[in-house]
């Protein structure tokens, strides 16, 4: 989508500074001259974007200017994932950051490039909600905020027996709600359904900085 390509490269370049076609057509994976219709769409959109001739030149922006994105909160910037997809970001509990981050991005683009963005968004539609056995949102919402500040939480799993747990992530699998979590040092895959009683401990842990939740869902759904 040519819409979030130029947002990818604005950022780029308030990051990392002075970068050349080449480099920008690598990092974004067009060609040079996909790269500089995209250069004349940010200055048309008011972003001041210059280029330098010689050895060491390359596009930059001027310094003193900042785009909205770089005024995102904590929320916002964890919404920016779930763009395009607001049932997915009501039931994590980021509905209104979500909203407030596509605002922002439509403020960095040409009216051209917003209205293509809004085009795929009315066009295409998302449902992650199953037919049946959908978890409660507010379950959902409770398990991406303990996960997103590492907070320790106290719950029943079927039984009348309450475990304590680290939620490590949630996965969406067919519509239905997964939580990955740890007990006692072990790391298992829990039905969001089959909780109940749910609470925080107020505690928090490290999050293990080895654990992928995409590599250990693809593991424990493969075997």
């Amino acid at each position: 989508m040519r819409a979030d390509r130029v947002v990818s490269m604005m950022l780029l370049l308030e990051r990392r500074g002075r970068m050349t076609a080449r480099q920008l057509a690598d990092e974004l994976g067009v060609s040079r001259r996909t790269v500089m219709r995209d250069i004349d769409s940010l200055g048309e959109a008011g972003v001041p974007i210059y280029s330098t001739r010689g050895p060491g030149g390359g596009f930059h922006i001027w310094e003193g200017f900042h785009s909205q994105l770089r005024s995102l909160t904590a929320d916002e910037a964890a919404g920016l994932s779930l763009l395009g997809n607001p049932a997915l970001a009501g039931q994590l509990g980021l509905e209104d950051a979500t909203r407030r981050v596509r605002l922002k991005l439509e403020q960095a683009l040409t009216p051209e490039l917003a209205n293509e963005m809004a085009i795929v968004e009315q066009r295409f539609h998302h449902d992650p909600t199953p037919w049946d056995r959908a978890a409660p949102v507010k379950v959902v919402t409770f398990l991406a905020v303990s996960i997103r500040y590492r907070r320790v939480v106290r719950t029943f799993v079927d039984t009348d027996t309450e475990v304590e747990i680290r939620p490590l992530g949630l996965v969406l699998k067919a519509g239905e709600w997964f939580l990955v979590a740890e007990e006692d040092g072990e790391r298992r895959a829990i039905a969001v359904t089959r909780l109940h009683g749910y609470r925080s401990t107020g505690s928090r842990f490290p999050y293990p900085e080895d654990f992928s939740l995409a590599a250990f869902w693809h593991e424990i759904s493969s075997s």
